[in-house]
């Protein structure tokens, strides 16, 4: 995906993260990828897509130019994750868990990689969903309250 396109997850299980120039229409999508079980979130940065599968528990990222149908997995097993982020140096997401339990978390993995093993950056959140960035606070929300946590974590 080159500069002045834009992308966009397929969400209808069993969907794919596509991509489109962002100006003068898309009769046929560019697929990044199409494993996805359930992708839920996207974020961009200036040369990749990364995105959660709610489903299958994989955070994954493609280069904007396609990566061959083959996206780099991230992490794998995850618990629901859902909202997803991305800085210079890390992709953060959200582990949703289990509904109404203590058990969801903020966790970063390095955009490289982080094989396969991402820190736990804020445990015991009940039900956490989204994520947002800015130069120097990371906020998350959970149900109707939103957290703000300084930079860096």
């Amino acid at each position: 995906m080159a500069a002045g396109h834009a992308a966009g997850a397929q969400h209808s299980h069993y969907g794919g993260i596509l991509a489109c120039p962002k100006t003068g229409g898309c009769p046929a999508p560019t697929v990044l990828s199409n494993t996805e079980h359930d992708p839920v979130a996207l974020a961009l940065d200036a040369t990749a897509v990364y995105w959660t599968d709610y489903s299958s528990g994989v955070v994954a990222s493609c280069a904007k130019t396609g990566c061959g149908m083959s996206p780099t997995v991230l992490a794998m097993a995850q618990a629901n994750p859902f909202g997803i982020a991305v800085d210079s140096t890390y992709v953060y997401w959200v582990n949703s868990g289990t509904s109404g339990t203590p058990d969801g978390a903020v966790v970063r993995c390095a955009k490289a990689g982080c094989g396969g093993k991402p820190t736990v950056v804020l445990p015991s959140l009940n039900t956490p969903e989204t994520l947002a960035l800015d130069a120097t606070s990371l906020y998350v929300t959970t149900g109707v309250n939103v957290m703000k946590l300084a930079l860096p974590l």
